[in-house]
């Protein structure tokens, strides 16, 4: 890796800069080249947030979806500065610039149908696979793709089923935020506490606990859609990058 001092002109040329959105936009070069080798951070550590967003403002989904509305980068984060901002600092932004622009893929109604047929829920169709929802959205196929799609009448939430769902995530937080029916029915129900004794008490992760978290997913989209608690932690305390070394690379 090069040394800092290589990287001096760059760090100049930031201070002038109180917000990284409007360093980014001036200074396209200088901004890219300090992502590129993993200074940003550091290089726009005295810019304010220029909006205060927590984590969990935002899902994967909502954000993929609210990117897909553009046709570029720049059209993203000039007109969804919120979202571009929020994607930026939570370190989602290169991951994000790949799905919806750089590899944005071109669906047809039969590629559709394909993805949607993998789906019994329209809400695992939308988390699951969401530029393909958005697609048929904007197509406006997609009642005709989800209609296999419909409520099981046979389908209730009892102890059993409130279990199985309860043990896909680490915190209660992340139930709540994943999978709220299932979380105020165990609530109504009285079992919480009983379905969710594997979970950590409380809703945070200490920092050794949320990067071993980080190790078991493959990109940093996964790591967030999955286990936000966690996801946090690691954003709070600078150290989602580190974390996230082994992921792959998508920028």
């Amino acid at each position: 890796m090069s040394d800092q001092k290589d990287f001096q002109w760059i760090y100049e040329l930031a201070k002038g800069y109180k917000y990284r959105m409007d360093f980014r936009a001036a200074e396209r070069n200088a901004y890219e080249t300090a992502s590129i080798n993993g200074i940003l951070d550091d290089v726009c550590k005295h810019m304010p947030k220029s909006r205060r967003i927590g984590v969990r403002k935002w899902r994967s989904e909502t954000l993929i979806q609210e990117a897909l509305k553009y046709q570029s980068l720049d059209q993203f984060e000039k007109q969804s500065p919120v979202a571009f901002d929020f994607a930026t600092s939570a370190g989602l932004i290169e991951e994000l610039t790949r799905i919806a622009f750089t590899e944005r893929v071109k669906w047809t109604k039969k590629s559709i149908e394909k993805v949607a047929s993998e789906y019994d829920k329209k809400r695992d169709f939308l988390v699951g696979n969401t530029p393909a929802y958005v697609a048929a959205e904007n197509m406006g196929i997609l009642a005709s793709v989800t209609k296999h799609m419909g409520v099981n009448p046979n389908f209730i939430w009892n102890k059993e089923t409130l279990a199985a769902e309860a043990a896909k995530y680490e915190t209660k937080a992340d139930f709540d935020r994943g999978s709220r029916s299932a979380y105020v029915t165990a609530h109504k129900q009285g079992i919480m506490d009983e379905i969710t004794q594997h979970m950590k008490k409380g809703s945070r992760f200490t920092t050794k606990e949320a990067a071993e978290e980080a190790k078991k997913y493959a990109s940093r989209l996964d790591f967030f859609k999955s286990s936000q608690s966690a996801y946090q932690v690691l954003v709070k305390a600078k150290m989602i990058d580190e974390a996230c070394a082994h992921m792959e690379v998508t920028s």
